[in-house]
């Protein structure tokens, strides 16, 4: 009786947690009139769960028989890491996730649930994963019937294949299946040739793969070193030995990853093997049949269940996985080759995978398997004689079929493959030549610059747009597929797709280092040969040509996310931004790429907006932030720049402010330097920039506006926490700057930097500390408000420091005949600050239902900030913070920034008893 009455306390705790989120879900799915539809699912989940719990309290009550003990044990309900305190667990963090309703407006209500909720959906949904797993488990204890044998039922419902019919198995076979792998092994099969893969037969690492004394084994390679093709000759070897054992036992499956199934691989592998192991051992796991009979798909963490039980018919299982980094994603797939390797619930699987040598793969595989490099003298020479023979079939393949020609052609053959390589490019018609080496370059170009296959209609559409310069006669001749194959032959390989396009390559990467290679230069192919940098910056050219020449190319599809990959101006477009970005450094060095480029970021010019417009289209597509917070093609000129050349270096310079990723911001800034010595840069930095943009952070778009020059916008938004653009602007326009009003807009956007400590001191590379360095005013004549002010108002702890260290004025309330910042433009909410002292502000900020602010009142002081950590909350024109115990730690969340702030400015003398000045007395003061 006593367990009984434990056991009810705890369900009844998960079910009033569960009645708490219940509504509060309800509170903000009413409070707005487009809720999540996370929101929903999670009201619908734990309404599910509280009627589950419900149900097992009342069978609790009743007193816990036999059977249902045994159902409590097998599925360990209440154990510590059992699904009720699992369940707990998971309610009280969903319970985290919302601030509780206020009584607040609805207003209030409906502003603070949007502006939260982005940034903790991906959190929510793992959570709502967690609780649907937990509770799934809850309800099958429950609803076993009691009266069986617990072991029983597991027997019967493991061997369905007793009750299913061979059509109903089949069914279930064919479901599992979505991806058959089967036709890229055949096809490789095909290629193989005899005893070019028996170097990793004779290994020590294959033999200790065999004999289980590793469990997984990971091979890897550049392209064209032959991975799938040996995958398939060691499938192969296994498949026979599997044979020779003469046991069911004793079970193999094999699975090809390939970029054009364009899907993440993990679901995929999981469910195919699950097809191959099933139809060898006869047998349907009964939780994938359930799921089958709901019609449902299997998560990953059911197949992997499903797999765990297939694997009792087995005492070995040999298992391979080829071509991991054509997964799209593949962390997935990556977790689960690990669990694979690790998990003691799989030691019966012995894993071989194979792969290129990326960075994430070789992250998990170093620490799971035994690492094979298909570098090696062996291997090498493996591959240039299997290419070697392939050249030859194809040039036997292409001559007259008379024994005369066949039996000369055998006489006298190619005795290496670079010397195969030169008979193929010398034996091309002339009037095909321009043709091949124009396709070899593309192919070559689209590597360089994404590391992947280029599409066949988008190479015909280069090679005809780059013919022109070449030989404006070709324009006239008909190129399509068949010709391409039969022109390139043996160099190329086209691989065919079902559902996007066919793809083309180097048929093997012994054809890109002959074409890159010194010995062709001094060959009779030597028209043939590629110049990393002489064809890149060319074919740039070329790109860069058709966004600027064809701002009217009517193929563009905005809906299509594929167009990129079969229109070249599209293409072109994209690629423009993709070289600047990779290849930045090498591009500066040409002064006509340069001029190029400026023309291209130019928003006067005429292809501005069809090219603003596909990288637009191109980003949503994305869908991964990978342009950065603020892309440039979303900045409006309210009023035409004043000064040529002050847009392309407002577009480079804010590209290259909101990129993420520091890779490839130096090449980048090198070419800003070449756009600075294209313009005057005393009328540049003079010149007015009125725009406007658009504030994406949050599903409600804020518009923001600016007026002044091109270093206080800059200074003001900060795109990246690093302020590159401003720094920029101060390296190379120092002479020019204006340091005391670049100050005010800095100070609206310091808080943001990096660099400083997390006990608010400056370190190196703060721009509040340059900017001061340059010869800045702390008190800033002549303007309404003070930067002491701003720094204040933001919580600014790091600004307020440095500026009073440099002797600003604590008490300072602006110059009462100073200028303001035009009202809407994002700097005028500082207006409202002037007649105020700092630590009249730190000590008095209200945001009372009048001003713009009073939707983010509810935060102002909270503690209970966990579900906004970090959060930049903006209102339209101003950054205010609020910072999270985690974020802080906890001794410093004791003391919070504004009191911080307010004790250091009363160790520098504020008093709220001090008669106010303005910087108009502290300037006769100073005078």
């Amino acid at each position: 009786m006593a367990e009984a009455i434990g056991l009810v306390a705890n369900v009844i705790a998960v079910i009033q947690i569960s009645e708490t989120v219940i509504k509060v879900c309800k509170f903000y799915i009413e409070s707005l009139h487009d809720a999540p539809s996370d929101l929903r699912a999670m009201l619908i989940e734990v309404s599910t769960l509280k009627t589950i719990l419900e149900n097992l309290q009342f069978l609790l009550t009743c007193g816990i028989g036999v059977g249902l003990s045994k159902v409590l044990n097998t599925y360990n309900l209440f154990g510590v890491d059992g699904p009720i305190e699992g369940c707990k667990k998971t309610v009280e963090k969903i319970e985290g996730l919302f601030p509780a309703p206020t009584s607040g407006s609805s207003k209030v209500r409906s502003a603070f649930a949007a502006l939260a909720w982005p940034l903790k959906e991906s959190k929510a949904r793992k959570l709502l994963t967690d609780l649907v797993q937990y509770k799934t488990t809850i309800s099958l204890a429950i609803t076993t019937d009691s009266s069986q044998d617990i072991k029983e039922i597991k027997k019967m419902t493991t061997e369905l294949h007793t009750i299913l019919t061979e059509s109903q198995r089949n069914e279930i076979y064919k479901w599992l299946g979505v991806t058959d792998p089967s036709p890229l092994h055949h096809r490789a099969v095909k290629q193989f040739e005899p005893q070019t893969g028996d170097w990793m037969l004779r290994s020590p690492e294959w033999r200790d793969w065999i004999d289980g004394r590793n469990r997984c084994l990971w091979i890897h390679g550049i392209p064209g070193a032959g991975k799938t093709v040996l995958a398939s000759h060691l499938i192969e070897n296994i498949k026979g030995l599997c044979e020779n054992r003469g046991s069911r036992r004793c079970a193999y499956a094999y699975y090809y990853c390939y970029f054009g199934h364009n899907q993440d691989e993990a679901a995929p592998f999981l469910r195919w093997t699950l097809n191959r192991l099933c139809r060898e051992a006869e047998t349907i796991p009964a939780c994938i049949y359930k799921i089958f009979k709901k019609g449902e798909q299997p998560s990953v963490v059911d197949l992997l269940n499903a797999l765990e039980s297939v694997l009792d018919e087995f005492d070995t299982v040999y298992l391979f996985t080829d071509a991991i980094d054509e997964s799209m994603p593949r962390e997935d797939l990556l977790k689960i080759l690990r669990d694979l390797s690790t998990d003691p619930r799989f030691k019966k699987i012995q894993l071989l995978a194979m792969s290129r040598q990326y960075i994430d793969i070789e992250g998990t595989m170093q620490n799971i398997s035994v690492p094979v490099s298909m570098s090696n003298p062996l291997l090498d020479e493996d591959i240039r004689l299997f290419r070697w023979a392939v050249c030859q079939i194809d040039a036997l393949q292409r001559l007259k079929p008379e024994s005369r020609i066949i039996r000369n052609a055998l006489q006298n053959l190619p005795r290496t493959l670079d010397e195969t390589y030169e008979r193929i490019f010398t034996a091309i018609p002339h009037e095909d030549r321009i043709f091949l080496r124009l396709a070899l370059q593309w192919i070559w170009f689209q590597g360089w610059l994404y590391d992947d296959n280029i599409s066949i209609p988008l190479l015909l559409q280069a090679i005809e747009h780059s013919m022109p310069e070449s030989d404006p006669s070709d324009m006239e001749l008909c190129y399509d597929q068949e010709v391409l194959r039969e022109i390139c032959g043996c160099l190329i390989m086209v691989t065919e797709s079902k559902k996007f396009f066919d793809t083309v390559s180097f048929a093997h990467y012994t054809v890109k280092e002959f074409l890159e290679s010194p010995r062709i230069l001094t060959s009779p192919a030597n028209v043939f040969a590629i110049k990393e940098k002489h064809t890149s910056l060319e074919l740039m050219r070329t790109t860069l040509l058709e966004v600027t020449q064809n701002p009217e190319y009517d193929t563009w599809d905005p809906s299509d996310e594929l167009d990129e990959f079969i229109h070249f101006n599209t293409f072109c477009n994209i690629a423009s931004l993709n070289g600047l970005e990779d290849h930045g450094k090498e591009l500066a060095e040409d002064a006509n790429l340069v001029d190029l480029m400026f023309k291209l970021l130019d928003t006067s010019q005429p292809h501005f907006q069809k090219f603003a417009d596909i990288l637009h289209n191109r980003e949503i597509a994305d869908q991964t932030g990978y342009y950065g917070d603020f892309p440039f093609w979303d900045i409006t000129w309210n009023s035409p720049p004043s000064t040529s050349g002050i847009a392309p270096l407002i577009s480079l310079l804010t590209w290259i402010d909101g990129f993420e990723d520091p890779k490839p911001i130096g090449g980048a800034l090198e070419v800003a330097k070449k756009f600075m010595r294209k313009v005057d840069i005393k009328a540049l930095l003079e010149s007015v920039v009125d725009v406007g943009f658009l504030e994406k952070e949050f599903k409600e778009h804020f518009q923001f506006q600016f007026q002044g020059s091109i270093v206080e916008y800059f200074a003001c938004f900060g795109y990246s926490e690093t302020h590159r653009a401003f720094w920029f602007l101060m390296e190379h326009a120092a002479d020019f700057i204006n340091p005391s009003q670049a100050l005010l807009t800095l100070l609206s956007s310091h808080i943001e930097c990096v660099h400083h400590d997390r006990n608010g001191d400056s370190e190196e590379n703060c721009p509040l500390a340059r900017i001061l360095q340059l010869g800045a005013s702390t008190n800033v004549p002549g303007y309404k408000v003070t930067p002491l002010q701003i720094a204040v108002n933001c919580l600014d702890l790091v600004g307020v420091k440095i500026l009073l260290e440099a002797g600003a004025d604590v008490n300072g309330i602006g110059d009462g005949k100073g200028v303001d910042w035009n009202e809407g433009t994002s700097m005028s909410i500082f207006n409202r600050l002037h007649g105020m002292r700092p630590l009249e502000i730190v000590q008095g900020v209200d945001w009372n239902e009048s001003t713009s602010m009073s939707i983010f009142k509810p935060l102002h002081g909270s503690r209970s900030l966990e579900s906004i950590q970090a959060v930049k909350i903006m209102s339209p024109n101003v950054v205010q913070y609020f910072v999270s115990e985690e974020e802080w730690g906890e001794e410093e969340w004791e003391e919070c920034k504004e009191k911080k702030i307010e004790r250091i400015l009363v160790q520098y003398g504020a008093t709220s008893n001090t008669p106010a000045t303005t910087t108009e007395s502290v300037r006769m003061e100073e005078g």
